[in-house]
């Protein structure tokens, strides 16, 4: 069923959710292949493994990479969407602001820039941890630090800002339960030739 404000990419995604092949409903769209011309597919369940896109600046990294399966996803609304920018890119983000008001679904942003407003989260909240084990409350503290110091140990970088998006059946206290969580990182690197 089409509907008037539906992009292309809109229309493909519910082509797959809706399709009778079990392996194109949990699939979302990377683009054709050049030679042969045939959709190239992606299942859902590699998104749990890593996925490094590589090119030079401006190649489109961000944008047909990392926004497109993003923008499926929160379309898909089969779990929280979890987003590091460390760009900081805002035409990404007010896309994936958009998508999500558009598909009725919890979008709430961090930021470690000064003076910007920003979702307060705080992971030793106790009403959070009282849910989690200590092996998962230990594993969340230790994963929320920085992580990419000097050698000497006089520099860390700080977190980057992230974005969450949550299903719609998802309250405003408490994750979705069962309902995996997809983390994209928003490092695509460029390599440069020696």
């Amino acid at each position: 069923m089409l509907h008037r404000d539906w992009t292309f990419l809109d229309a493909i995604t519910d082509r797959l959710l809706h399709s009778r092949n079990p392996a194109e409903r949990r699939s979302i769209y990377q683009g054709h292949s050049y030679h042969q011309g045939i959709p190239v597919l992606l299942d859902t369940d590699l998104l749990f493994e890593h996925k490094h896109i590589v090119g030079p600046p401006g190649m489109g990294k961000t944008t047909l990479g990392l926004q497109t399966d993003a923008l499926q996803l929160i379309r898909r609304n089969d779990g929280p969407l979890v987003i590091f920018d460390c760009k900081g890119d805002p035409a990404f983000f007010n896309s994936i602001r958009s998508a999500a008001k558009r598909a009725g679904r919890t979008f709430k942003w961090f930021t470690n820039k000064p003076f910007r407003s920003t979702y307060v989260f705080n992971p030793w909240d106790n009403r959070l941890l009282k849910k989690l084990s200590l092996p998962d409350t230990t594993t969340r503290n230790t994963t929320s630090l920085p992580r990419t110091c000097s050698t000497d140990g006089s520099a860390c970088r700080t977190p980057p800002p992230t974005a969450t998006v949550r299903p719609r059946s998802a309250s405003r206290s408490t994750p979705a339960r069962g309902l995996p969580t997809r983390i994209f990182s928003m490092s695509a690197s460029t390599r440069t030739s020696a």
